[in-house]
């Protein structure tokens, strides 16, 4: 990578020590680009970790509780986990902002069977810091090679562009053998 071209940009943060963290616009995650692995608790206390997932389009979603366009994109995620969970192509993972593992657990009951991982607020939050998460709702695209291939899509396009990818995968043969929490 050239860094001679590179530039700066600031994100403004929550802790009152730090104003404003300067980050390289080249470590921003890129479509095309891998994408970070991570592990976690689900809120059920299951192990998540992303490259388990390899051989699946994985959807990560950046959300909360207290995200009202966040809940209110839910039921378009749950209809799309429905149509592709069935063939073992797709995956859903839940990072959540909250702190609160039982405010999670009541939102999600019912709603999003998919593993839900309680990550606490962004700016301590190790997967949103991976994923350079500024702002939600955030989600994150993975085909089955497990490279990004779309970001922030919602309603119809995000239903378009799984299908896209499950379809991929499907005719690469793509095949996993795990499993995570609600499949």
């Amino acid at each position: 990578m050239d860094l001679r071209f590179s530039r700066k940009i600031q994100i403004p943060v929550r802790d009152p020590k730090v104003a404003m963290i300067n980050i390289d616009k080249f470590l921003l995650i890129k479509i095309g680009d891998q994408a970070p692995d991570f592990s976690a608790k689900s809120v059920e206390g299951d192990d998540v970790r992303l490259e388990d997932l390899r051989g699946k389009v994985v959807l990560v979603d950046f959300w909360a509780t207290w995200c009202a366009p966040c809940i209110a994109e839910m039921p378009n995620i749950e209809r799309i986990y429905d149509e592709h969970r069935k063939n073992g192509n797709f995956e859903v993972v839940g990072v959540s902002f909250d702190t609160d593992k039982r405010q999670v657990k009541r939102i999600v009951k019912g709603k999003a069977p998919w593993p839900q991982i309680l990550a606490g607020p962004a700016e301590n939050n190790p997967i949103a810091m991976k994923y350079f998460v500024a702002g939600i709702p955030a989600t994150f695209l993975i085909d089955y090679e497990g490279k990004l291939v779309a970001k922030d899509l919602r309603g119809a396009a995000l239903r378009r562009e799984v299908r896209r990818q499950v379809k991929r995968a499907r005719a690469a043969g793509s095949k996993v053998k795990t499993s995570l929490g609600g499949s």
